[in-house]
């Protein structure tokens, strides 16, 4: 594939570019694209689309459920945010551990520091998109959430979004 019908290709996607006035910004609507240059260059290859966003507040140092997926499915978790709640109070750091249900950890692990008495202010929420995702091991696998300490006043509100495979 040459130069310019690559560009022509990538027009096509009406993917915006600096280059242009704001007025003139196209954004595709769903679903969006990908080019996959490596396969066939001509062909567009969607990519997976979030379906499901799931929530849960935890306030203990017990897993809490996030996603029970459908009987016989796996999720696909495309991305997940933490958010904890104005007056949440532990008694110091707070290690928030995102799990597939009796598998463990398989890398999201967050530290904050939570005040020990309960406050106004409220702590900024972490957001993080995984792409195509994180797939469940097994099917029938829950995605949970677990606390160091148990929350003395508050609760840290997870919601996750994805898919069912």
């Amino acid at each position: 594939m040459d130069a310019s019908s690559y560009s022509e290709a990538v027009k096509e996607l009406a993917i915006p570019s600096r280059d242009l006035p704001d007025s003139t910004l196209q954004v595709p609507l769903s679903p969006v694209f990908l080019v996959d240059v490596t396969a066939n260059p001509v062909a567009p290859v969607p990519n997976k689309q979030p379906k499901l966003w799931k929530s849960a507040a935890a306030t203990t140092v017990a897993a809490t459920d996030i996603w029970t997926p459908t009987a016989g499915k796996r999720f696909r978790l495309m991305g997940i945010s933490i958010d904890p709640s104005a007056g949440l109070a532990a008694a110091g750091a707070e290690v928030i551990t995102i799990i597939e249900e009796t598998l463990g950890s398989f890398g999201i692990v967050i530290t904050t520091y939570l005040p020990i008495a309960a406050s106004v202010a409220h702590q900024v929420p972490i957001t993080m998109d995984f792409g195509d995702g994180y797939l469940a091991t097994l099917p029938d696998k829950k995605l949970q959430v677990t606390l160091s300490a148990a929350a003395t006043a508050g609760a840290i509100s997870i919601t996750a979004w994805g898919m069912e495979e």
